[in-house]
């Protein structure tokens, strides 16, 4: 089941505005399932070993052929071919044309983010909210003014081992 991220909506605003889009974080945040709920068609892992061979063999080639908007996920294993899709930009500018996941901040690779400077968004991603948790409309006032049982804790109603703790 896919939980709706509150997030999203930057990543829409984002869009309209940068052509490169990252969206970093710790790992098993969610970065990859979030980018294959983007509604966009063209999604490329760095984990497929055929296209980190292609994309590591021919970074330029790999960027231009590929079908946009484009989303690449795992960016980090092929910081290299930010270079390439830097120059791409630089040649034809269209906002929302790649969405990036990574789980390494691009302060890593600073260098590269530096040439960067205004092509870039960045969005991070953390763990689930109380809020998409619960997936409730609820503000924080108003989860904490409630029964915190029902959003935190989930309850353990086994007579046999209440009958066993009391005997």
């Amino acid at each position: 089941m896919y939980i709706q991220r509150l997030i999203l909506e930057d990543i829409k605003e984002y869009q309209k505005f940068f052509p490169v889009l990252l969206i970093s974080g710790a790992r098993q945040v969610g970065k990859s399932t979030l980018a294959l709920h983007l509604n966009i068609d063209n999604y490329i892992t760095l984990d497929d070993i055929n296209m980190y061979e292609m994309a590591k063999n021919n970074p330029k080639g790999f960027i231009e052929s590929l079908d946009k908007p484009v989303v690449i996920d795992e960016i980090q294993r092929l910081p290299e071919l930010l270079i390439s899709i830097k120059e791409y930009v630089d040649k034809d500018r269209i906002n929302g044309e790649f969405i990036l996941t990574g789980s390494a901040s691009l302060q890593g690779f600073k260098e590269i983010s530096d040439s960067l400077a205004g092509r870039i968004g960045i969005v991070e991603l953390y763990p689930f909210s109380l809020k998409e948790k619960n997936q409730s409309s609820d503000n924080i006032i108003d989860i904490f003014s409630k029964d915190l049982d029902k959003y935190l804790l989930t309850k353990y109603e086994n007579i046999s081992v209440e009958k066993d703790i009391i005997d």
